[in-house]
């Protein structure tokens, strides 16, 4: 879902129709994408043979595989499915691998290897290891304690942290551009986001956003930046101010589409979230009290700040339009998690 710093179609893509350097305006593929896609046509039409499956010679056929969202159950569905394709030897007939949330987070588990789609079905039991795998409680506050310092912080990024991490067990640091080299071994990953925007707004136009490992933008306009310089600012059409480009990660907790429904997120996710990081948090206590009672020492314990942070993440994300609120927001939140050392945060 995108966020408020990302939800802003008017400023991100406000530009006047001359020359401009950095937003590209066109409905044709971008140049790098359309060479990948010649490059995986040699690749599917030699399956095809293989699979004695017939098409027009002048006309191979692009197949996209799409995988839904549902969290942990579209991740696992979606790596099964790819997994089977492997086995009957017709994964290499897709040349677009498309998912939102869930899928997603499959899509990146399986894109840290560039030759991915050679070692499927035979990698398929190391990759569930991954998925069942111990989770770091210090990996979540250390990458947590760098992101509360950008401008654009938000329930994105703790859902990234907390979920998103939890459930895939990587924290994964890499930046999608960082793929934009890779040749055409593997299907053309395109994520897809929900504009929280548009869709609350029930605009008519698609409330989807693509992001893929050459350029980000929305395909209904037909208005694209290059991937590196997603989360930039941009004025008419020109790059303004250079922000860094997000990691895996916090992509993965952008591509949740769960968090673009603003109804959801003050009757469910409120909860559940609290509810949920109580129970790690809880686990994380009782450890601390253990080794705390070892060494014969004592803490103060405060209030838990546990709901008041994510009272206020919810409104950060809810307000994003109103400036001063999420400026005044973010900074209490930054003072919650920089605060004094507790039981909690030792």
């Amino acid at each position: 879902m995108i966020p408020s710093s990302f939800c802003v179609m008017e400023k991100i893509f406000s530009f006047y129709y001359s020359e401009h350097v950095h937003v590209h305006i066109s409905e044709a593929l971008n140049a790098d994408e359309q060479t990948f896609v010649e490059g995986r046509k040699l690749i599917v039409e030699k399956c095809l043979k293989n699979k004695d499956i017939k098409y027009k010679k002048s006309h191979v056929p692009v197949i996209a595989v799409l995988g839904s969202g549902g969290g942990e159950r579209a991740t696992v569905g979606l790596l099964g499915c790819l997994a089977q394709l492997a086995e009957e030897n017709l994964l290499d007939s897709v040349t677009y691998l498309c998912g939102v949330s869930g899928a997603t987070w499959c899509m990146a588990l399986l894109d840290e290897d560039p030759r991915w789609s050679l070692d499927l079905p035979k990698d398929l039991h190391q990759l569930v290891e991954k998925l069942l795998a111990e989770w770091s409680f210090e990996e979540i506050l250390n990458w947590l304690s760098e992101a509360v310092e950008d401008e654009n912080y938000s329930l994105t990024d703790f859902w990234a942290a907390t979920v998103v991490y939890y459930i895939t067990k990587q924290m994964n640091k890499q930046r999608l551009s960082e793929q934009k080299r890779r040749d055409a071994t593997n299907p053309y990953p395109i994520y897809t986001v929900l504009d929280k925007k548009l869709k609350q707004h029930q605009q008519k136009t698609s409330p989807w956003f693509e992001i893929s490992p050459h350029e980000a933008g929305y395909s209904y306009l037909g208005a694209f930046v290059d991937t590196e310089f997603f989360g930039s600012q941009f004025e008419a059409g020109n790059l303004k101010k250079n922000i860094k480009e997000m990691d895996m990660l916090y992509l993965q907790g952008l591509c949740g589409s769960a968090l673009a429904d603003e109804d959801n997120n003050n009757q469910y996710i409120y909860k559940w979230i609290c509810e949920w990081i109580k129970t790690l948090w809880g686990l994380r206590s009782s450890r601390t009290e253990l080794r705390l009672h070892d060494q014969n020492a004592r803490v103060a314990v405060s209030e838990d700040p546990l709901e008041e942070a994510l009272d206020d993440l919810i409104q950060l994300h809810d307000n994003y339009e109103d400036d001063d609120q999420n400026c005044a927001l973010l900074l209490k939140l930054q003072k919650l998690q920089s605060g004094p050392v507790t039981e909690r945060n030792m």
